[in-house]
């Protein structure tokens, strides 16, 4: 009787860690992919949510231009002033989104950008009389591309799917902060 009760215990003992083992696996591997699928959700989400601002943007500044193309106190002119503020609403609503889903280290470059497409581009578009033209194209050329692409930037960088991305702007500081100084 004694030699079959150990055999008998090493292979409950034997059973019971293999379903210990088993168990904890299934545990860790079921909390891995709870987290993975939450980190999946979020930049789902947030990616169509960039992606929603840099085209209403787009949209934004592809109005405004239309806006001042047209000349001033005419049914064009309106119609087209109606189209900047339906796009800057636009932009606005889609805004909430990204402030719930991205960090603050972004809000600079999303208040920038917003301000910007508001302010410079669509009011400056549907204003009478016109501003100068080369006033208009610095306003809507180099300016928008700038905060356009830094938005885009920060997007891109908080997605995580590439390695980090340097706007312009940074790797300017970045040379400024680490230029020796002049000898004397």
């Amino acid at each position: 009787m004694k030699g079959t009760v150990a055999p008998a215990i090493i292979a409950l003992i034997g059973v019971l860690i293999g379903a210990i083992i088993s168990t904890g696996t299934t545990y860790f591997l079921a909390q891995r992919k709870e987290k993975s699928d939450e980190r999946n959700w979020r930049r789902d989400h947030a990616l169509n949510a960039y992606n929603d601002v840099l085209k209403a943007s787009e949209t934004v500044h592809f109005v405004a231009i239309a806006a001042y193309i047209a000349d001033c106190n005419t049914d064009e002119h309106a119609k087209q002033a109606l189209l900047v503020r339906d796009a800057i609403a636009e932009l606005h609503g889609v805004v909430d989104r990204v402030l719930l889903l991205s960090p603050i280290e972004m809000y600079d470059d999303l208040r920038n950008l917003v301000s910007y497409c508001t302010g410079e581009v669509g009011g400056n578009s549907i204003q009478c009389p016109k501003i100068g033209k080369t006033e208009w194209d610095k306003i809507q050329g180099a300016e928008f591309v700038r905060l356009h692409n830094n938005f885009a930037v920060a997007a891109r960088n908080d997605l995580g799917i590439h390695g980090p991305y340097w706007s312009a702007e940074q790797i300017r500081r970045f040379n400024q902060e680490r230029r020796p100084e002049a000898t004397k």
